[in-house]
């Protein structure tokens, strides 16, 4: 529990990059073809690099997972330099891949060599067949065993149903890793990867000199590319709560999720409250339940276009049911809570504390970096420390009323199919809508009436096998007549031109054979 309560505390403080030094410790430059870079200065034996892409839209919603597998293939061949391969063989270098940034921590005499192969790998990466076979094996693993994992289930299924108009709801499938080929990973790199679009962080001991001079001699002849970005719908949180039950292959654990879309800027003072209201309502959740086996979080993520909140437990699955009612109870409490001003000030305390001693942390470190690239008016960090000292609970309340909606948003359950009947007793008489174990929605819904909107189904399949022309013109129709004449409409329009056709054929078959009546 402790433990746990540790990690979600760092993902807290990520937010909120505070420093009590009175000037920033990261210096920032950038070469004459955009690339941005963060440095800072370490006494420290060893040397940490971090890099990544900084495109907010990825193109690649009929490939999910291309820009992980990318990543890590670039990965796979930075680590066959032999002096690198050296160095992890011999346990002297930690290299990883998460959330598509590359980290790279080793002595620090190798600082030059390593910035050398990394600019080099970028600039013009030689991928091979067979390196990109391991890479989707790999994460094909990753994703069997993602199906034992309630969390995972439960994550995935958020995404997708919090960011359905954005890239990032598009979850990587066995099928969709299957069709990447070499000639995908190529166009990847050729379309996106350049020196504006490309971020790079170097914490360790050489000094700033040699560092822009390295940086310019192996990054410098990078070109510029233009790039068209996509800009997508922002998401919104429902009109009421949408509840949504994710199959989970675990029989002894589950997950539960509440969970919206906010629009919450990374920076300035709803940011920092939101932070601190975080860190407050994720004790007082943990001390609903003193269960060691229930593990509670709680998080207002910000972002211009990601931002999300997130609340949930992790739990055995046999006390799903005694446990989620109390959950959804707290919930929906919270945002008529009022803070003392001494508890205020307690937890305040305890969480300038915790940011006292993650600022000096390589995680720590890395996160603020990201922001101070991230923002162009990065304010410095005395000034953010200068604002949390301000914060007031009238803030807190107030960050709370506009970010927590639990009325307006999705609830969602990874559990056993074992589970099924008692989350259908806990709703009765609210729709559940049904998730696989990688979050993606499946046919059916648990709870429905049986008087269904035609207009609704055929607006939900076909936009599903992308049928926009057919579906365009069966709007026009006025769905007032029988379910007979329904079907020879979908017939009359999939007629000329439809590679779907029999699969269209089949589905509403179904439907008809199952005596679903039609209300128009």
């Amino acid at each position: 529990m402790n433990k746990l309560l540790s990690l979600l505390l760092i993902i807290v403080i990520q937010q909120s990059h505070v420093n009590a030094q009175k000037t920033p410790y990261f210096q920032k430059f950038k070469l004459d073809n955009q690339l941005k870079v963060a440095f800072t200065q370490s006494d420290k034996q060893e040397t940490v690099i971090e890099i990544y892409e900084s495109l907010k839209v990825d193109n690649e919603t009929r490939l999910p997972g291309l820009k992980s597998v990318v990543f890590n293939c670039i990965m796979a061949i930075i680590q066959e330099d032999q002096e690198i391969a050296s160095l992890i063989k011999a346990r002297k270098c930690s290299t990883s891949v998460k959330d598509n940034k590359l980290y790279f921590r080793f002595p620090k005499r190798y600082t030059e060599h390593f910035l050398q192969i990394i600019a080099q790998t970028f600039k013009n990466p030689k991928f091979e067949d067979n390196t990109l076979q391991k890479v989707i094996q790999q994460q094909l693993s990753l994703l069997e065993n993602d199906c034992q994992n309630p969390q995972k289930n439960a994550f995935y299924t958020q995404q997708i149903v919090n960011f359905k108009n954005y890239p990032y709801g598009k979850v990587t499938s066995p099928t969709s890793l299957q069709r990447i080929r070499l000639k995908n990973v190529i166009n990847y790199c050729e379309q996106n990867f350049s020196a504006p679009t490309t971020r790079l962080i170097i914490i360790g001991s050489p000094p700033l000199g040699k560092i822009k001079k390295w940086n310019q001699q192996y990054f410098g002849d990078w070109k510029e590319k233009n790039f068209y970005r996509k800009y997508t719908k922002k998401s919104k949180a429902p009109k009421k709560r949408s509840i949504h039950y994710a199959k989970n292959k675990n029989e002894s654990e589950a997950a539960i999720i509440i969970s919206h879309p906010i629009r919450l800027r990374p920076f300035g003072l709803y940011q920092h409250a939101a932070s601190l209201l975080s860190f407050i309502y994720q004790q007082q959740l943990a001390d609903q339940f003193e269960d060691e086996k229930i593990n509670a979080h709680f998080e207002l993520k910000p972002d211009n276009n990601l931002g999300i909140f997130t609340a949930g437990l992790e739990l055995p699955a046999d006390q799903l049911p005694e446990v989620l009612p109390v959950f959804l109870s707290w919930i929906n409490t919270i945002s008529q809570q009022k803070i003392q001003d001494s508890t205020f000030q307690s937890y305040k305390r305890a969480w300038i504390k915790q940011l006292s001693k993650y600022k000096n942390s390589i995680e720590g470190q890395l996160s603020y970096a990201h922001h101070f690239l991230l923002l162009n008016n990065a304010k410095p960090f005395y000034e953010d420390a200068d604002i949390i000292r301000n914060i007031q609970p009238s803030d807190i309340t107030a960050a709370g009323n506009m970010f927590i909606q639990p009325k307006q948003s999705y609830l969602i359950i990874a559990a056993p199919p074992s589970h099924q009947k008692s989350i259908q007793t806990l709703f009765p008489d609210e729709e559940i809508h049904l998730h696989d174990c990688r979050g993606r929605e499946i046919q059916g819904v648990m709870n429905s009436s049986k008087k269904i909107s035609l207009n609704t189904i055929l607006e939900k399949y076909l936009d599903t096998i992308g049928c926009i022309k057919q579906l365009e013109a069966i709007h026009s129709i006025t769905y007032t007549q029988t379910s007979h004449y329904a079907k020879s409409i979908i017939q009359k329009n999939y007629q000329k031109k439809a590679p779907n056709k029999l699969v269209v054929h089949q589905f509403f078959n179904q439907i008809l054979t199952k005596e679903i009546k039609y209300d128009g």
